[in-house]
């Protein structure tokens, strides 16, 4: 199984929540999701023998070996110099949908207008203690503020349940997380989606502008993914993005990248206190 992640995109305008702030990370290649979330209606998947190549490198410029990339049916894995080769692609309303995976890495889920014999560029984040990605294992009774690259996810005690299951959770909790700066040189090439298409509440299509994003994996003893427990709701905390300042309107919606449309969706707002803005989110999926 593929991890789970809440993308969040904060975005301005009528424009992200993946932390630019983004919602639900559910994957046509993850075919056992909770039937419970939202965004789970039957999705239509066709395969089409439509090409796609490209090189998938770290963040330092390293291409990477061995990143298993998938795409409904069709599989690759990259070679010793980062390079995959696609024959056929899953297309979802026009629009392909690929999985990027590579243990000790972030998943990428990448979606862009369906195109013959196209080329992508994939960043990918390896799962460490650093300036932009937060490794944590604590207990489930005890509430956490989980902290990478200036953004913060306050989660209270007590606040998990196993992904499937209505019970609370009790035990150890492993967390992963990472942050995306919209002013990172390979921004681009290491966000979810690809061309920051996204859907309003009202069915309305938008383009967004990035405030940053941040991806969070949730693990019990023996490896479950874990959800917050309904009911319950995380707080996210996020800067401004260096050259951004000047445009602080007070409050901003927020977003989550739904890995079965490969599109965004709007998930509430956040409002400005300060130098940051603070927003509520009731599920990372």
């Amino acid at each position: 199984m593929n991890h789970k992640f809440y993308r969040f995109s904060f975005f301005l305008m009528a424009l992200l929540l993946s932390l630019a702030s983004c919602s639900e990370l559910k994957s046509l290649m993850n075919p056992d999701e909770d039937p419970d979330e939202p965004g789970d209606d039957p999705i239509e998947v066709n395969m089409v023998s439509y090409s796609l190549s490209g090189i998938v490198k770290d963040v330092n410029g390293t291409p990477l070996e061995g990143v298993l990339v998938t795409s409904g049916t069709a599989s690759s894995t990259t070679n010793t110099e980062g390079l995959f080769d696609l024959s056929e692609q899953a297309m979802v309303e026009r629009r392909s949908l690929v999985r990027f995976s590579k243990d000790g890495y972030f998943d990428v889920v990448r979606s862009a207008p369906i195109a013959y014999d196209d080329t992508w560029n994939v960043v990918m984040c390896k799962k460490a203690n650093n300036d932009y990605t937060s490794i944590k294992t604590y207990n489930a009774s005890t509430a956490q503020t989980l902290t990478a690259g200036g953004m913060t996810i306050d989660l209270p005690k007590n606040a998990y349940r196993i992904d499937g299951d209505d019970e609370t959770y009790s035990g150890k909790v492993k967390t992963e997380m990472v942050y995306l700066d919209p002013n990172h040189d390979s921004f681009a090439e290491m966000m979810p989606g690809g061309d920051l298409a996204a859907v309003r509440s009202d069915n309305s299509r938008v383009a967004l502008l990035s405030y940053g994003m941040a991806d969070l994996n949730m693990f019990g003893n023996n490896g479950e993914k874990l959800q917050l427990r309904k009911g319950v709701k995380a707080q996210l905390t996020f800067p401004i993005p260096a050259g951004m300042e000047s445009n602080r309107p007070a409050s901003i919606p927020l977003w989550s990248f739904n890995e079965k449309t490969g599109l965004w969706e709007e998930e509430g707002s956040a409002t400005l206190q300060g130098d940051v803005y603070v927003g509520e989110v009731s599920h990372f999926s």
